[in-house]
Parts: structure tokens; C-alpha cells; sequence
């Protein structure tokens, strides 16, 4: 019979365990070789090719052995990035090509004036297929003295415009007024490519002018007074 002794580690001190050997050459993973493919996005549209791959088999002591592989299959597609751009659809105002807004000068208590606005998402019609979606909220950037309702779209597909961004300017109070709205682009696709864009500004102006007509209570004064003065004039020619 054989007996093994234990050994043991004196107090205080830590185990080491042997350090694992090298596996064999033969059984090393290769190093990774990764192939690059470049794609021109100069253009839009849906891009389509093969590319040529020779495979073989490498052993230092024996020939190479040639492998039997496939050509690979490439497809992409290349988007434009969502545009936005503003239409006037009618209503009040006129609307500049660097957007801005103009309802001039109108008379003081002439009632709401009303532009109404379209977002476009605004790309060549022949790439209407090759361009994200557009998403955007219009925001107050700076000034006041106007209202906004419905300036906002959400996936507008390209060269598609949205109605129902309406401007108001009320004309309760005289002055000079101006307000700028920043509108953020957000463009997408199914693809999950997510970008925001340069946000585009409308700057609004309008003006309301004090009324030109005297107030009914201007015209009782006025009355009033020029009663006494013709009554004034009349006396002091019967005295005299």
C-alpha cells in the first residue's frame, strides 16, 4: 500500500495555484482579419454588388488548400437627411423665402390677424423614396405679441407638406412687435438612424398703429367745448 502526503500551507501564508500552460499551436483561435467595405453616399438611392473572396486553408508544413466560397451579396441604401422648409397657405401676411413673417401695420382694436402656415419636408421629388422623416415642434425663441397653434409634425415622409400652423397677431394693444420661433428637425428612418438638424427660424412682425379716428368720448369733449365757444362769441357781440 502507498500512502500520499498532504501538503499543507504553514499559517499565515496564501496558496498559489500553478500557472496554466500554453494550449498547443494547433489549437490557437487566429488572430481576426475584418474586410472593408466603402459605400459613396454622394448620391441618393439603393446601391446593390457582389465582391470577389478567395479563402484558403494555410499550414506552415503543408500547401495551402484553396476553400470554396461564395461571392458576398452588398446592398445599401443612402437617404437625404429631412429638410424643413414653411409654406403660406393663406390668411394674412406675407411670408418671406428666409422666413420670416410680415403682417405690417394694422389699426389698432381691427380685430386678429391670421397667417396660415404649412410644413414641408423639403427634398427633390425624384428622391422622395431615398429621404428620412421629419419631426418637429415649433418653440418661443425670443419677443412676444403673437399666438401659434398646431406647428408641429411628426414622420412627414419627404416632398409631403402639413397644414395647420397658424399664426395670430392681435391688435389689442399699439406698438411694434416681434417674436422668433425655432423649429427643431428631427430626421429618421426605419433603418434606426436618428439625427437632429440645424433647427430652422421664423421671425413674425407686425405693427398696430393707434386709430386715426377720434373715440366717442374725444368727440363729446370736443362738442361740448366748441358749444361754449360759439355761445361765448354770440354774447360778447350783443353786448357790444
Amino acid at each position: 500500500m502507498t500512502t500520499r502526503a498532504a501538503a499543507s500551507t504553514p499559517p499565515g501564508r496564501r496558496s498559489r495555484a500553478a500557472a496554466p500552460s500554453p494550449p498547443p499551436a494547433w489549437h490557437r483561435r487566429p488572430p481576426l482579419r475584418r474586410c472593408r467595405v466603402n459605400l459613396n453616399i454622394g448620391a441618393a438611392g439603393i446601391f446593390t454588388g457582389t465582391a470577389n473572396l478567395a479563402l484558403a486553408s494555410h499550414d506552415a508544413d503543408l500547401a495551402d488548400l484553396s476553400l470554396a466560397t461564395s461571392p458576398p451579396w452588398l446592398k445599401a441604401q443612402v437617404n437625404n437627411y429631412a429638410a424643413l422648409a414653411l409654406l403660406k397657405d393663406g390668411g394674412d401676411g406675407t411670408l418671406s423665402r428666409s422666413f420670416d413673417l410680415d403682417f405690417g401695420g394694422v389699426a389698432l382694436g381691427s380685430g386678429t390677424e391670421e397667417a396660415l402656415l404649412a410644413i414641408l419636408n423639403n427634398l427633390p421629388l425624384a428622391e422622395q423614396g431615398f429621404t428620412d422623416l421629419l419631426s418637429s415642434t415649433a418653440t418661443v425663441v425670443s419677443g412676444s405679441g403673437f399666438r401659434f397653434t398646431g406647428c408641429s409634425v411628426n414622420n412627414l415622409l419627404g416632398r409631403v407638406s402639413q397644414g395647420g400652423c397658424d399664426i395670430f397677431f392681435d391688435t389689442d394693444l399699439p406698438g411694434m412687435f416681434t417674436e422668433v420661433l425655432s423649429f427643431a428637425v428631427e430626421s429618421s428612418n426605419s433603418s434606426g438612424c436618428h439625427r437632429f438638424r440645424d433647427p430652422v427660424t421664423l421671425t413674425i412682425h407686425g405693427i398696430v398703429e393707434p386709430s386715426s379716428v377720434p373715440e366717442p368720448s374725444t368727440m363729446t369733449i370736443f362738442g361740448s367745448g366748441l358749444g361754449t365757444f360759439i355761445l361765448h362769441v354770440r354774447r360778447r357781440r350783443r353786448t357790444g
